[in-house]
């Protein structure tokens, strides 16, 4: 097994402001316990099954077990320097700007 990781090791702050700063708008990352974010996808029309799924991953990831740190791999493999996260945001920009029909979520 090989891990990969950019040039940046992010949190989900940082990650909020790269997104926030590559958007032009705000965007903030709100911890919500599992009871409300399943509340809020089901609010969203995901299926149970989704849902599990993304909890399951969710735990997944805030137990620590999935850490991105910066490794020398991912250049040796592209041959070249990798792109930053913020880089990456403001590439995708206009796409991550368009709107979508899913109702936004919004805690009350």
């Amino acid at each position: 097994m090989c891990e990969l990781g950019g040039p940046d090791e992010c949190d989900f702050e940082s990650i909020a402001r790269m997104l926030r700063a590559a958007m032009g708008r705000e965007v903030r990352y709100l911890d919500v316990c599992m009871p409300e974010a399943r509340g809020m996808m089901e609010a969203r029309g995901l299926n149970a099954a989704r849902i599990r799924a993304l909890t399951e991953y969710w735990d997944y990831v805030v137990s620590g077990a999935v850490c991105s740190h910066p490794c020398a791999t991912v250049e040796r493999l592209l041959g070249r320097p990798p792109r930053g996260l913020a880089a990456y945001l403001r590439e995708l920009a206009a796409e991550l700007n368009e709107p979508t029909s899913a109702p936004k979520l919004a805690r009350v």
